[in-house]
């Protein structure tokens, strides 16, 4: 994989999150992989995350900022027929609260734009943004523990494409992660 993507010239992201076996972190580094850091799941802050990483809020199947926040992720999921996770997102609005300092009272938006602050001030090779969250958007894109009980993959943004780079929240959000880098 690492020849291949030499030749391909393509960057190799190891997905390292959950339960990972021991020495897969160290193994990653060695090959210089990329590995992956998430807010969500880490326990220091972002400055402290390695070069050789992506570094990122959360992914596709986890819950937004906004729904994290504002706790409407669970809401979400028992519309979806599951036991809603309440520890596992009382940890995640934890994790967002030391990462960015942010009160329980805090609007998402400033909560979005801190914790991608935060983000961006690490040294990591690539940071992202998701569109969900720089739209403050309270759905997650997939829940990985349904298929028929929710749309899945196919939640619409709020915002039309062309009204994206006029938003107020993204500009905001695009101007603090290119502050960082």
């Amino acid at each position: 994989m690492a020849l291949e993507s030499e030749r391909a010239g393509a960057l190799v992201i190891g997905e390292d999150l959950g339960t990972v076996e021991r020495g897969v972190r160290r193994e990653l580094r060695r090959r210089r992989l990329l590995s992956s850091r998430l807010v969500y799941f880490e326990r220091r802050p972002a400055a402290s995350y390695p070069r050789l990483a992506l570094a990122a809020v959360g992914t596709h199947d986890l819950p937004t900022v906004a729904g994290a926040w504002l706790g409407s992720d669970l809401d979400d999921q028992l519309r979806a027929g599951l036991v809603p996770d309440v520890p596992g997102l009382a940890a995640v609005r934890d994790r967002l609260a030391r990462a960015t300092g942010s009160r329980p009272d805090a609007q998402p938006a400033e909560v979005i734009e801190r914790v991608h602050s935060s983000l961006a001030g690490s040294r990591s090779a690539l940071v992202t943004a998701a569109l969900e969250d720089a739209l403050a958007v309270e759905e997650r894109v997939n829940n990985p523990r349904t298929v028929r009980e929710r749309p899945n993959w196919s939640i619409a943004l709020p915002l039309a494409l062309e009204a994206l780079m006029a938003d107020p929240l993204v500009l905001r959000l695009a101007e603090a992660m290119r502050r960082g880098s």
